[in-house]
């Protein structure tokens, strides 16, 4: 029973107004220009901001911590990072959870290729070529199940610099992401259901492990 009582208060002062706004303060006074010439260190801002983004508490800082954001994405200016700092998952080449749910017919009719988890996205802008992104953008649309928990994070922010194609749709499952998930880039369209829904057609099956896409 006591127990229970310490991390009902513990819990109570982490997610309380006054404490979270009171960390999204501290991580934005902690965070300092880095260099336009370290990549790495500008991706460390932008991850460090997102923290403190998903403890603002009025509308006001949040939108003060989404300019500074969107200020240090520009600086990076779609370098390439290291992901594996970010996302241990990096550190694998395949991609498992990826489907084409509709096949390429033409350059006037293009395929559309799920890949769902974020760690997978960072598989695809860690380990693929940028001409080798232009040739898959050729030829799908890319839908992606964004980051549930936690919009604001270094993925969603920086898959449309590295994605070639005009647009990403992006399935959400919480409804107010539809207003926020759009504020980080413009190639972001909202696909009209949750991550959560069935929406794959019925029949549909993963690819044989010993077919799946490889980095390699």
């Amino acid at each position: 029973m006591a127990s229970r009582i310490q991390i009902q208060f513990i819990d109570k002062l982490r997610y309380s107004p006054a404490i979270r706004g009171l960390r999204c303060r501290l991580q934005t006074l902690k965070d300092r220009n880095p260099s336009p010439e370290d990549p790495q260190g500008i991706a460390r801002s932008i991850h460090n901001l997102c923290t403190a983004a998903r403890s603002a508490t009025t509308d006001r800082r949040l939108q003060q911590v989404e300019n500074r954001i969107s200020n240090r994405v520009s600086m990076l200016n779609g370098h390439k990072i290291d992901w594996m700092e970010f996302e241990k998952e990096a550190v694998e080449r395949t991609i498992e959870s990826a489907v084409v749910i509709k096949p390429y017919v033409s350059p006037r009719e293009k395929g559309v290729l799920l890949i769902s988890f974020d760690y997978q996205w960072a598989r695809l802008m860690q380990y693929y070529r940028p001409d080798v992104l232009e040739k898959l953008a050729d030829r799908y649309e890319l839908c992606v199940c964004t980051v549930w928990a936690e919009p604001h994070c270094l993925m969603n922010y920086l898959l449309p610099k590295a994605w070639p194609g005009k647009r990403i749709y992006a399935t959400i499952s919480d409804p107010n992401d539809d207003r926020i998930i759009p504020r980080f880039s413009d190639k972001y369209v909202i696909a009209p259901c949750s991550a959560r829904t069935g929406w794959i057609p019925p029949g549909t099956s993963p690819c044989p492990s010993n077919r799946r896409t490889s980095t390699s």
